[in-house]
């Protein structure tokens, strides 16, 4: 029988063993490490990859080639950052919902997406609002011929995280209406490395470059222009409109009418102004509704 997923774990040797259930019946493991091999004889897994000095873009390529040469074509292709830890689900449950709804590309509710309240608790499905790219499942169709992969390296000597915003940007131009969010599938991803204000890496031996500019978001603004057509200013994308405030329904509801009488007799002022302010930019700057991807817009799609 056909194995129906394939794992593509990228990261540090001893966070990518941590994964080694993921070699199973139902799905194989691909690794790659850049500190250290991983030998098959350490963990059970189909492929590893050593690929010392990369970026994260480029070794997340390396592994997409490879899975595209594979003979099996597997229904799902998951790509996972050797970080990521569910705080609630589990890999077999994540895998049953992606066969139960059939999304193009199926994310579980990740950080990104939790702090900012863009999540329904009464659904277990909704279409995501903002990407992530720690845990992305492809299906065989968007992974054989999605505008999204090979990812863009252009800018990793700049950022590793542009490389994500383009991703992320053409996942939502490509695939509205067929992106998954697992809202009972909650993930983490606690490994971080990136010292913002210091603008370096946590870690001496890693060639990790974060954070974004303005300019650089423009760069990367101008080269999906360059070779796209069609470009949609969607609500919290890189193409997000300028002077249209990026505000969560969680934070309207965190600052609403009672909690700004509260502060109000309190003599909470600094907190009432900045309750009031937000209520008004969000009523006075209203995103247009055709540009707004909404939790209800995710449709199964037949595979």
């Amino acid at each position: 029988m056909s194995k129906k997923f394939l794992y593509l774990v990228q990261g540090r040797k001893v966070n990518v063993l941590k994964y080694h259930s993921l070699q199973n019946e139902e799905s194989d493991l691909v690794v790659a490490t850049f500190d250290e091999e991983v030998s098959m004889d350490e963990m059970a897994l189909f492929k590893s990859f050593f690929i010392p000095k990369t970026t994260w873009a480029e070794g997340r390529n390396i592994q997409y080639e490879f899975a595209k040469s594979i003979s099996n074509s597997y229904e799902y292709y998951i790509f996972l950052d050797d970080d990521v830890v569910f705080e609630s689900g589990s890999f077999p449950e994540f895998q049953k919902l992606l066969l139960k709804y059939k999304p193009t590309v199926g994310f579980p509710l990740m950080d990104v997406a939790y702090n900012r309240g863009l999540y329904d608790t009464q659904s277990e499905v909704q279409h995501i609002q903002v990407i992530d790219q720690q845990f992305q499942a492809y299906s065989a169709s968007a992974f054989s011929n999605s505008i999204t992969m090979p990812l863009v390296t252009d800018f990793d000597s700049e950022s590793w995280w542009y490389a994500c915003e383009i991703n992320s940007y053409l996942l939502f131009m490509e695939n509205v209406g067929h992106l998954a969010q697992f809202n009972q599938m909650r993930v983490a991803n606690v490994g971080h490395v990136w010292n913002a204000e210091a603008a370096e890496t946590y870690e001496s031996d890693s060639i990790y470059r974060g954070g974004v500019t303005e300019h650089g978001l423009e760069k990367v603004r101008k080269y999906i222009r360059a070779r796209h057509k069609n470009i949609q200013a969607f609500k919290y994308s890189l193409f997000h409109l300028k002077g249209k405030p990026k505000i969560s329904k969680q934070q309207l509801a965190a600052n609403n009418f009672g909690t700004l009488v509260k502060y109000l007799f309190s003599f909470q002022l600094k907190k009432a102004w900045k309750a009031l302010n937000l209520q008004l930019r969000a009523r006075i700057c209203r995103y247009p509704s055709h540009l707004i991807v909404r939790k209800t817009a995710f449709k199964a799609k037949k595979l």
